[in-house]
């Protein structure tokens, strides 16, 4: 597992990459990259995750090959940080819990 001072130096720039890039997307890495998002933004990788095109979790696709959209948004939703933000979004009192090091 990538560590979160890891991924907030190389997120920026995957994301760069893989915007200059259209095979990023074709080829299906930029599920992957989204994946990394969600170390350090899990919210943002989500949405990022639906705006995919299905084409990129194609099997078709030499990166994505095996990665499902499912499977990315599992990632996602499982990172410890959307876990505490969404406890401390229906529960104030749990603010201090989601502002807790992971």
């Amino acid at each position: 597992l990538a560590r979160r001072d890891f991924v907030t130096e190389e997120y920026p720039v995957i994301a760069q990459s893989c915007s200059k890039e259209p095979r990023c997307e074709a080829e299906g890495w930029s599920p992957f990259a989204t994946m990394a998002r969600a170390i350090i933004d899990a919210r943002g990788a989500w949405k990022e995750a639906m705006a995919t095109p299905d084409s990129s979790f194609s099997r078709d696709s030499p990166a994505g090959n095996g990665n499902s959209r499912l499977n990315t948004l599992y990632w996602i939703a499982t990172r410890p940080e959307l876990a505490r933000a969404d406890a401390a979004d229906s529960d104030p009192s749990l603010a201090r819990l989601a502002a807790a090091p992971g």
